[in-house]
């Protein structure tokens, strides 16, 4: 009996076994490659600060072998069909700390993490007609049909004015102005003319690019230009898979998030100034040489009866451009106003 006992105990135990590495992933036991993804952030700081609500994380991953899973805090993203993943998702923010996660693992269990620390602080409150007014242009087309190009802009616009930072001008008017203008498609994308194209739309800054139609995917470059030095302020690029009809919406909210984090709502104070030059609070994490700001001094609201001061109104006294940027403040000539007298304390703001 004792025999036939352990024969059948070892006939089950080799059934179970059998089951049990048949349903495993392939290669978790036996398989020699030991080698983890590898994750590429696009913004690998060791913290960063932002001042929205959302963030876009871009990334790479690769695998010497094949991916299994990407994951972003706890969130598990379509599953890779090959070596390579770029990731670009679009992740809420709650104000302060936010620790943002990515996972990869490979098909033989490697796994590697990275975690992005990103700060959300509080924009700065300024009236719609004092923020930077901006245009966007036509994007030059590189192998895209002229339906997807007009599609993405279109799109563009509807994304930049959904989170009300930018002052935005209409697409119509800028369709009137290339109607009575006779510009060659060569000049069309060039500095000089998007600057007289933003000028005359009455744009302080013009948003245009090139829209370049490859298989398996589609890469859109944009350049944010202002219209007075035709200097080019920011450059954004966003890529997606050429055949995705959802796409093109993610890849235009994407490059919207994209500029909006670029060009932050913040302010500060001046703390001195001498002769043109305005020396602010603002700092590198703020703002950036070229950018605009409106320097504004608070002026008591009275009740019109009591007297009593009942609030505090900003009154917009001069313009400047950030020339310098340090670690813990900035410097700024002054382009409008230049005579009125500016003093420490007074409040500046990123246009």
């Amino acid at each position: 009996m004792a025999v036939n006992y352990h024969i059948k105990a070892g006939g089950l135990i080799a059934a179970l076994l059998f089951v049990f590495f048949s349903t495993c992933p392939a290669g978790i036991f036996f398989s020699k490659d030991k080698q983890a993804p590898v994750i590429k952030l696009k913004n690998d700081n060791d913290s960063l600060i932002v001042f929205m609500d959302k963030f876009l994380l871009e990334a790479e991953v690769a695998d010497n072998k094949k991916l299994a899973s990407v994951i972003i805090n706890d969130t598990l993203l379509d599953r890779p069909k090959g070596s390579h993943a770029f990731i670009s998702e679009i992740v809420k923010l709650k104000p302060g700390e936010n620790f943002v996660a990515v996972i990869a693992r490979d098909n033989a269990g490697n796994e590697t993490k990275k975690t992005l620390v990103i700060v959300c602080k509080k924009q700065s409150s300024i009236q719609v007609s004092e923020r930077l007014r901006l245009v966007v242009l036509p994007f030059e087309r590189k192998g895209a049909n002229r339906k997807k190009g007009a599609e993405f802009e279109d799109k563009l616009v509807n994304a930049l004015m959904a989170e009300n930072r930018f002052r935005m001008i209409e697409r119509g008017v800028i369709d009137e102005i290339l109607r009575e203008q006779i510009i060659s498609q060569t000049r069309l994308f060039n500095k000089k003319t998007v600057s007289r194209l933003g000028k005359l739309a009455t744009a302080q800054a013009a948003i245009t690019g090139a829209i370049i139609h490859g298989q398996p995917r589609l890469e859109i470059v944009a350049r944010l230009v202002d219209t007075e030095t035709s200097e080019v302020l920011s450059t954004q690029t966003i890529s997606g898979k050429s055949n995705d009809p959802a796409g093109l919406s993610h890849m235009a909210t994407a490059m919207a998030l994209k500029f909006h984090n670029d060009f932050p709502l913040t302010d500060g104070h001046v703390i001195e100034r001498t002769g043109t030059k305005i020396r602010t609070t603002l700092d590198q994490t703020m703002v950036k040489p070229g950018r605009t700001l409106v320097v504004c001094r608070q002026v008591p609201i009275k009740h019109p009866k009591t007297g009593k001061v009942i609030g505090m109104d900003n009154q917009i006294i001069s313009r400047a451009r950030i020339t310098m940027v340090y670690a813990e403040s900035s410097i700024a000539e002054l382009i409008d106003n230049v005579d009125v007298d500016i003093k420490p304390m007074d409040r500046v703001i990123t246009e």
